[in-house]
């Protein structure tokens, strides 16, 4: 009895694995949130792809995914992603546990700022990277979400050619360094000195301390350098 059951379950696990590998993906548009809508759908459930990605009237770029099984930690799922929009690229790991908070491995980072602005919607909070143009690069972010909300953040990222909406005047590079619910974001030289210390005090909530100071005039119009400007900021991401 025992032996036809387990070959039962055996039998029933591999109808579920054989179905996502030859199910089309088009199947899942219904499941879809009523926020995102999928131009075309290519592909399998298990290894597909999104085109004309579009979130809440956005138009989000290409997203790919590869469904995985990890031998080590059979409760946890791993799924691949790769981002794509314009110029811009992010590739990373999705793990989903049952017991476990979810996270977000990237891998590779390469994003101009101007396309991540467009790929999302207009109420997306994206603080000072809202007024600044550039490219942002990194490898090896971790990201841990509680109840969907930014819990963690492990890694380093690099912020180049830098320029400011407002005036076109240029700075950076900026560097920022995270490690859990805390982190640092700093300048490497430039027109302008720029430091701030990041806290995540709840899932979803920050606190920050920042420090600006121009080093040379017109960075930032109307304050000549040597002038700093300290703030201290809370928001939600």
């Amino acid at each position: 009895m025992i032996r036809r059951r387990l070959l039962m379950a055996l039998l029933t696990l591999g109808l579920v694995f054989g179905s996502l590998l030859w199910l089309p993906a088009r199947i899942i548009e219904p499941l879809l949130p009523p926020s995102a809508e999928c131009g075309v759908l290519r592909g399998t459930v298990w290894r597909g792809q999104c085109d004309d990605l579009r979130i809440r009237g956005s138009r989000s770029g290409s997203i790919a995914w590869a469904l995985g099984l990890s031998i080590q930690r059979p409760l946890t799922f791993p799924v691949r992603l790769r981002w794509t929009k314009d110029s811009s690229v992010a590739e990373g790991t999705l793990q989903a546990a049952l017991f476990e908070p979810t996270s977000l491995e990237l891998e590779s980072v390469s994003i101009e700022l101007e396309s991540l602005r467009n790929a999302l919607p207009a109420d997306v909070f994206l603080g000072p990277l809202a007024g600044v143009d550039g490219q942002l690069d990194a490898s090896g972010l971790r990201l841990q979400f509680d109840t969907g909300r930014l819990s963690a953040l492990h890694g380093e990222a690099t912020l180049t050619r830098a320029t400011l909406l407002k005036s076109g005047a240029h700075f950076g590079p900026i560097f920022g360094r995270f490690d859990g619910r805390s982190g640092t974001v700093r300048d490497r030289g430039g027109p302008l000195e720029f430091n701030a210390s990041v806290v995540l005090v709840a899932p979803g909530a920050f606190t920050a301390q920042v420090r600006v100071l121009p080093r040379v005039a017109g960075v930032l119009p109307g304050l000549p350098a040597g002038i700093p400007i300290e703030a201290d900021v809370e928001g939600r991401l």
